[in-house]
């Protein structure tokens, strides 16, 4: 049995964990920047509108990230086996599934910020 298929297999998943953590903390840094504009501004809708614009940049920029991530996973998997093809679909499902977990958690900070 060729070696190359677990290490494809566990780089996949490597890369679905990073992008899970880098999901996570985008998602605490966008809450934490929601509260900081609400403090800056003094008054609560300009905070929330502030906190609200600051969150949807970061997630554009997420999304862009994991775009980018999901074009290179694709490339590698043109090149390789259908194991391989089928790692980097499984990496590309959990990033997708971080992005949304991370969309939730900034509306939620929002829906916060709104209410303070």
């Amino acid at each position: 049995m060729n070696t190359e298929y677990p290490a494809a297999a566990a780089a996949a998943a490597a890369a679905a964990a990073a992008a899970a953590a880098a999901a996570a903390a985008a998602a605490a840094a966008a809450a934490a920047a929601g509260v900081a504009g609400g403090a800056g501004e003094g008054t609560v809708a300009g905070g929330g509108a502030g906190g609200d614009g600051e969150q949807q940049q970061q997630q554009q920029q997420q999304q862009q990230q994991q775009q980018q991530q999901q074009q290179q996973q694709q490339q590698h998997s043109r090149r390789g086996s259908r194991r391989r093809r089928g790692a980097a679909a499984a990496a590309a499902a959990a990033a997708a599934t971080a992005a949304a977990a991370e969309a939730a958690a900034a509306t939620a900070a929002a829906k916060v910020n709104r209410r303070k």
